[in-house]
């Protein structure tokens, strides 16, 4: 298997640990094959080596709307390898497609087909890891699309059961007093999604504002 090898003056390995001796990395079908302190400890390769001043991981990007393919922000997750082929340029190798949901919106399951087909798959740039939905249970200041904030509990299940590519669902827990914080408790019970809640600073109703829950992968 053909190997490239990369120098590093500054690198950031793992663990969080900045190496500021160079460092040199071995890359073999696209995959990091092994880290070296000292050219001479390094592989020998047929190519030119390749030289960078700084070397990290790839940024995780959790909340993004895309980067176009349409005239609409709403639709941009129907052509997310337009986003993906843009995203490493910007040292982004892997995110969540941040969806949102407008009420009465046509192409709102078109969009949650194509990305539920396409999570976890690798070729087409940055690899989409999940989906983030920003809504409908969320509070509106006026950035968002008006969404359904009232689904049933039903109906709630029902748009969990349409995203089983959800990783992470922002959702205002004061919108769901009414109902015993029945939704918020449908989404936690699903273990493969992560949830952040969160609302307003002025609700002076809210004790909660901020919680995260993460909830380990079986």
């Amino acid at each position: 298997m053909e190997t490239l090898l990369i120098q590093a003056d500054r690198a950031v390995l793992p663990g969080g640990v900045l190496e500021e001796d160079p460092v040199y990395v071995a890359v073999e079908g696209g995959r990091i094959s092994g880290v070296f302190r000292g050219r001479s400890s390094a592989p020998v390769t047929d190519y030119p080596t390749m030289h960078t001043p700084l070397l990290c991981p790839g940024f995780v990007d959790t909340h993004t709307h895309g980067l176009g393919g349409a005239e609409d922000v709403v639709d941009f997750w129907l052509q997310p390898e337009h986003s993906q082929r843009l995203f490493p340029r910007y040292g982004t190798t892997s995110f969540l497609a941040t969806v949102v949901l407008p009420r009465g919106h046509a192409k709102t399951q078109a969009t949650l087909d194509v990305l539920n087909e396409r999570c976890g798959k690798t070729g087409y740039g940055a690899v989409l890891e999940g989906i983030h939905a920003e809504g409908p249970v969320v509070n509106d200041l006026g950035g968002l699309p008006p969404s359904h904030q009232d689904l049933t509990l039903t109906e709630f299940q029902s748009l969990l059961d349409s995203m089983p590519s959800l990783r992470m669902m922002t959702i205002s827990p004061h919108l769901d007093t009414s109902n015993n914080y029945l939704r918020i408790q449908a989404l936690v019970n699903r273990s493969s999604n992560r949830s952040m809640m969160h609302v307003p600073l002025t609700c002076s109703s809210a004790k909660l504002i901020h919680w995260e829950t993460f909830n380990e992968e079986k």
